[in-house]
């Protein structure tokens, strides 16, 4: 009987350690993240400045919407840039999850089979 007490105690100290591990990398990916919002955030008030300068500047309407054009232009490839790095932070922070959900899974079977190979003996 304690075998199988001390079998379902190790299984939840490895269900704890997996949750811990899997909380320090939802940590980190929303570190990330919030990085990748501050960095987009910069580079609007970067774009909307440009569009007020273009605005004091431009001669007419013409160099006006063709400088408009291009700094929208630019802004969306730095967009779909950041969209690009927040699905490769999302990915590996899924990839991460999932390595240690398996290496928990595994210990947890290791512990068992040990057990119970433990409790044929006795």
């Amino acid at each position: 009987m304690a075998t199988y007490a001390e079998a379902f105690n190790r299984m939840g100290e490895t269900v704890l350690e997996a949750t811990k591990k899997i909380a320090e990398i939802n940590v980190r990916a929303g570190e990330k993240l919030l990085e990748q919002q501050a960095d987009l955030a910069s580079q609007w008030v970067n774009a909307a400045t440009r569009n007020v300068d273009l605005a004091a500047k431009a001669m007419g309407y013409h160099e006006l919407f063709a400088g408009q054009a291009q700094i929208a232009q630019e802004y969306s490839q730095q967009v779909l840039s950041n969209w690009r790095r927040a699905a490769e932070i999302v990915g590996e922070a899924s990839r991460s999850v999932a390595e240690t959900v398996e290496q928990a899974g595994r210990s947890a079977r290791q512990e068992t089979t040990r057990r119970q190979g433990q409790a044929a003996q006795t």
